[in-house]
């Protein structure tokens, strides 16, 4: 940065260029899905481009060059604000924030993100991001803190055979209550979106108090080597009946 004369070119280049594909992998995680490696699906759908730039320190202005009408949000807009919402939970001090922000996302977005606070880091910058309405500034000390935690977080994600019985379901918010049989603390969770609402009361009315094994999806996320929060999906129920036939509800694919 030359006060609020210009920015010099390559760390410029990379900022944006990073700033785009943490936005492109965002977009293919709340749409098509994004796989643990490989290309970033649909990425030209996500494109930004500098339309101007902006005054008072200096900053671009990045603008979706075919938005939708003022009344619908695109799928672009959407994942714009979800990608300066989670730098803003990097940056922050509440820790629980973050931690809740990075159960929602994996680590290919993890590493998107730590890889643009550890580029303004590196350069000394300080950075302000407006989006949708909403401004976040980050100074020095909360690009230091974004960085340090990108360093030491990472999110496992994996899929947990569970043996217990199921407390209960609430059908209307998604969720459910099992308890394992090995006396931990009753897991709760959501079940898979995928599953019809109207067919939860069936899990209420024909396994409740019955012996299963709960098949999840489980996402961790994990501090310098320790699991600080854990999140679960309930995918399935399946238990054996009298002639020792396996019955389960249909199972969602992982």
């Amino acid at each position: 940065m030359i006060g609020s004369r210009g920015i010099e070119s390559e760390f410029g280049t990379s900022a944006i260029a990073t700033f785009q594909d943490l936005v492109a992998k965002v977009m293919a995680h709340q749409t098509t899905g994004l796989g643990q490696k490989g290309p970033v699906p649909n990425k030209p759908a996500a494109a930004l481009h500098i339309t101007n730039i902006v005054r008072g320190s200096f900053g671009f202005l990045l603008e979706e060059m075919h938005p939708q009408q003022p009344i619908l949000e695109s799928a672009l807009k959407l994942a714009v604000d979800q990608a300066t919402g989670l730098l803003d939970a990097f940056g922050e001090p509440d820790e629980e924030g973050f931690q809740a922000a990075i159960e929602r996302i994996d680590d290919r977005i993890l590493a998107t993100a730590g890889a643009f606070f550890e580029h303004m880091n590196a350069n000394g910058a300080t950075i302000k991001v407006v989006s949708g309405g909403h401004e976040f500034s980050f100074g020095a000390e909360a690009i230091a803190r974004a960085a340090e935690r990108a360093r030491v977080t990472s999110v496992d994600e994996g899929e947990d055979l569970i043996l217990g019985r199921l407390s209960g379901v609430l059908p209307d918010a998604h969720q459910f209550e099992f308890v394992p049989a090995d006396c931990r603390t009753a897991i709760r969770g959501k079940v898979d979106p995928s599953w019809p609402t109207e067919q939860l009361p069936d899990l209420n009315k024909q396994w409740v108090g019955v012996d299963a094994e709960a098949v999840t999806s489980v996402k961790r996320v994990i501090r310098n080597g320790d699991v600080v929060r854990e999140s679960f999906t309930l995918r399935g129920l399946r238990r054996r009946d009298d002639q020792q036939n396996v019955v389960q509800v249909p199972l969602v694919p992982a």
